[in-house]
């Protein structure tokens, strides 16, 4: 993750006589000034506009393909899947990795996940309750959460952890197979997820789209944001070292 060029590294510096954490939170307010809007922006066109027209009949074809599919062994499947993309089991998971890498020293790099995240649920939950879009107007299997459909919360929450997950491990090994490995788990497991809420009828195709694009740009922040305080780090020089030492501390704990 190089932090010695780039918008990432312009922030770090131009804040360097404050703590890393101020430059976070500006850049962590950036991504949700740009993000949230965006989102809102899409899911009143979709549910105004679009889901009135071809895009809204395919969509709603599309529920009730499932629902006419409907197995007890598919209602069991779905429900892990959407277990494991909600929030108790996102914190849980998350909270997991967090002391894995707080043991091992990399604290930084635990950050992309709780910026990712904390950017995600700023997110969703300013384009649910602004979009209000309704829940399909299908059988339901399960509970119903108490929001709205538009965009998908477990399906934007996947991405950032699965994701992160995924980010983490390309930046702890360079080895091919560890990495395709993890991106492959977190591309099954975002796919899982977002058909699994299809199939139980809490939310229209469109949402899960949308969950995935909010989910994506989070994760993207995150990874900004880790680079931010990085570069933030490096100008002010790790615990005192001398700048040469930061920059030869930080390259390594970033390769």
């Amino acid at each position: 993750m190089p932090v010695t060029e780039g918008t990432a590294h312009r922030i770090g510096k131009r804040f360097v006589r404050g703590h890393g954490f101020q430059s976070a939170s500006i850049a962590t307010l950036l991504a949700f000034v740009i993000i949230a809007p965006v989102t809102i922006g899409v899911g009143l066109l979709v549910f105004h506009v679009l889901a009135h027209g071809s895009i809204g009949t395919l969509e709603r074809s599309f529920g009730r393909w499932f629902v006419g599919h409907r197995t007890k062994g598919w209602n069991h499947w779905t429900y892990l899947a959407t277990y494991v993309g909600d929030s108790i089991a996102v914190i849980i998971i998350a909270a997991v990795v967090t002391v894995l890498l707080l043991v091992r020293r990399w604290g930084r790099q635990s950050l992309l996940l709780l910026f990712a995240l904390i950017i995600e649920l700023s997110v969703f939950l300013t384009a649910n309750y602004t979009v209000r879009r309704p829940r399909p107007s299908i059988p339901h299997v399960g509970k119903t959460p108490s929001t709205y459909s538009f965009p998908s919360g477990h399906e934007a929450a996947a991405v950032v952890l699965y994701g992160s997950i995924a980010v983490i491990v390309c930046i702890a090994t360079k080895r091919l197979f560890p990495r395709i490995v993890a991106w492959v788990f977190a591309a099954f497991m975002v796919v899982a997820i977002g058909l699994s809420r299809i199939y139980r009828g809490d939310h229209y195709l469109t949402d899960v789209i949308a969950g995935l694009l909010v989910g994506v740009a989070a994760l993207y922040a995150g990874v900004f944001i880790t680079r931010v305080i990085t570069a933030s780090a490096l100008a002010k020089g790790v615990e005192g070292a001398p700048a040469s030492e930061s920059h030869r501390s930080i390259e390594k704990e970033s390769s």
